[in-house]
């Protein structure tokens, strides 16, 4: 199943929940929680900006690939770009695209039970469940058929989850949802912890490949600034070697940015356990849920400006 993974009206969305964001703890803060569910929405918009973040970075090693191919091919007057210059890693790697979707499934996730505990009328709590059902199977299908084994939720978990979320009831009961999100987060652990893990593990092994791509770029960048550098201007020199710079110091941080994500993945799995140990004892917020959320935040900064200074290099 092909699945769209990033527009540009998602980007603006992830801005505007992480503004959001901000303003929910400040209120918190000064007021207390009037919903004790807020910090279930801010953790949600924190997780999901991770789950994007962690998205972009595979098509970051996606469209390297045939960046570098491109390079190669333009160095070399004589050579003609071919149908494999541009197919990426992705597009010919069946479990990376797997990943890709797993990663997607755990991004709808985030936002499904953030939308659940904010929800004031029946409608958006069905629409909230039915995302939250599929990410949930998605998960399960895709961790299956990426490692042979279970994720950590199986049918059983599904029609527990589906018997809370319809407790809630038409009139919204605070109580009801409560326990409805409850049980959305104990059952869904497991399955969180298992592609954190996955994530954490996996994403640092892709640095190498990628640097490797840019680092092959701004060598073709070179070889084509020294060709063509004694027919420049001096203002035009100043202006490629800029280009040249700008594209050294991606190569020079991309290995610390896909560090970067496999760490977050892992504060993702750290921070939706803290959040199982407060519902089980029946709190929505803890200080020790606070830290993780701010640690999320401050996390996915750095992986956000990587991105704009890749898309600035272009």
């Amino acid at each position: 199943m092909k699945r769209k993974f990033m527009k540009a009206s998602e980007q603006r969305y992830v801005t505007t929940c992480l503004k959001a964001f901000t303003i929910i703890i400040c209120v918190a803060v000064l007021f207390g929680c009037a919903r004790p569910t807020t910090h279930i929405k801010a953790f949600s918009m924190a997780s999901e900006e991770l789950a994007t973040q962690a998205i972009l970075g595979y098509e970051v090693l996606n469209e390297t690939t045939v960046q570098r191919k491109i390079a190669e091919v333009a160095a070399d007057p004589k050579q003609l770009p071919d149908e494999d210059t541009f197919v990426g890693l992705l597009e010919g790697n069946k479990n990376l695209a797997i990943r890709m979707m797993a990663l997607d499934y755990l991004r709808d996730y985030s936002a499904a039970f953030g939308d659940l505990s904010t929800a004031d009328v029946r409608t958006d709590i069905n629409e909230a469940s039915k995302d939250l059902y599929g990410a949930l199977i998605g998960l399960k299908d895709t961790f299956k058929k990426e490692t042979g084994k279970d994720v950590g939720i199986g049918d059983d978990d599904l029609a527990i989850i589906a018997t809370a979320v319809d407790a809630i009831g038409d009139v919204i009961i605070e109580a009801k949802r409560r326990g409805a999100i409850k049980t959305i987060v104990i059952r869904a652990d497991p399955a969180v912890q298992n592609v954190s893990k996955l994530l954490k593990d996996e994403i640092p092994t892709f640095a190498e490949f990628v640097k490797s791509n840019l680092s092959t770029i701004e060598t073709e960048m070179i070889k084509s600034y020294q060709e063509r550098a004694e027919g420049l201007t001096f203002d035009q020199r100043v202006k490629y070697i800029q280009r040249i710079r700008k594209q050294h110091q991606i190569v020079r941080d991309t290995e610390n940015f896909f560090k970067d994500v496999g760490t977050a993945a892992g504060m993702l799995g750290t921070s939706h356990a803290a959040l199982r140990e407060a519902v089980e004892e029946n709190k929505f917020t803890t200080p020790e849920l606070i830290q993780q959320i701010g640690e999320l935040v401050d996390f996915t900064k750095s992986l956000r400006k990587f991105h704009k200074e890749l898309i600035e290099s272009k």
